[in-house]
């Protein structure tokens, strides 16, 4: 088949379009970024391998307190709503 050489995914047209260029691949995706980032550790000094080490702790970090913001902003809006179904029923009744 001539056209075989066509189907690789570095030439498939949806897979361009959705990773753009193989150049461009780790800059729009965060996690193959990532993945470039811990198979470059082998060729990192100890310094560098700290700095990752504490970027990824940061990025944890910030994790967990969209988290936990959320959590709160689920309560808060929970507690708006019962207040406000609450008022309805007393202005109109069951």
């Amino acid at each position: 088949m001539a056209f075989a050489k066509f189907l690789g995914p570095k030439n498939d047209v949806a897979f361009l379009r959705i990773f753009g260029a193989e150049k461009n691949i780790a800059e729009k995706s965060l996690i193959i970024k990532i993945a470039y980032d811990e198979l470059n550790k082998f060729r990192w000094n100890e310094e560098d391998l700290v700095a990752y080490k504490g970027r990824i702790i940061d990025l944890q970090k910030g994790a967990v307190i969209l988290e936990y913001k959320l959590g709160l902003a689920k309560e808060e809006g929970i507690k708006i709503g019962n207040e406000r179904r609450n008022l309805l029923e007393a202005l109109y009744g069951q």
